[in-house]
């Protein structure tokens, strides 16, 4: 029985230590409320990578630098509020960097923008809203860059009405031999004038000869 508390003692004491290692922040930017989770001390022995973004606290500002930090790390849940005390954007904090879905909203309340991260890193499906709540964008990321069709979207009809292709982050250009193909065929170019006076001259020619 003794050794059951002992156990519980220390599993409650490990889950209050991890607690510990978070405080919560809550500040202005601008006119928007944000409310997050910093590091009270960083974690040792994070090494950077290059490529993605790290946002941390200093002197009451939120700032996000790529491969650096100099200030307590951004952990856990985000959450960023309208004036009018709706959501803007809400997600979730890994070390720094941004990790899991990420959402976005306009004033209204209708959904912005969703898309997943991994560890810094956008992956999979990218969802773009209008005001009133219809799809505008959809795209693919891998590896933290745009990739394969971009499509964008009529709001009235939801029809597609133009499509990007996009391979490591770099715009693609269309196939030329595809473009080709749905093309009007060439007109063939007039004969020059000489050639044709030419063929007259020779016409008449023979003309003469047969009637003689």
């Amino acid at each position: 029985m003794k050794n059951i508390f002992l156990l519980l003692f220390i599993i409650g004491s490990v889950g209050a230590f991890a607690q510990s290692e978070l405080r919560p922040l809550s500040m202005l930017e601008g006119d928007t409320l944000v409310r997050a989770k910093i590091f009270v001390k960083n974690p040792e022995k994070l090494k950077v990578q290059k490529g993605k973004m790290y946002f941390w606290y200093h002197k009451g500002r939120l700032l996000g630098t790529e491969a650096a930090y100099s200030g307590l790390l951004l952990a856990g849940l985000y959450e960023r509020f309208y004036p009018n005390q709706n959501l803007l954007e809400k997600g979730f904090f890994h070390k720094g960097v941004k990790n899991g879905l990420w959402q976005k909203w306009w004033e209204n309340g209708r959904l912005k923008e969703e898309l997943n991260w991994k560890k810094g890193q956008k992956k999979g499906v990218l969802l773009r809203y209008n005001a009133a709540g219809q799809l505008i964008e959809k795209g693919q990321y891998r590896k933290g860059k745009l990739h394969g069709k971009y499509y964008f979207f009529d709001p009235e009809t939801g029809r597609c009405i133009r499509v990007e292709r996009y391979k490591k982050g770099e715009k693609r250009a269309d196939n030329p031999k595809k473009e080709g193909k749905n093309q009007p065929a060439k007109a063939k170019k007039p004969k020059p004038a000489q050639k044709e006076k030419k063929k007259a001259k020779r016409k008449k020619k023979s003309a003469t000869t047969s009637s003689k």
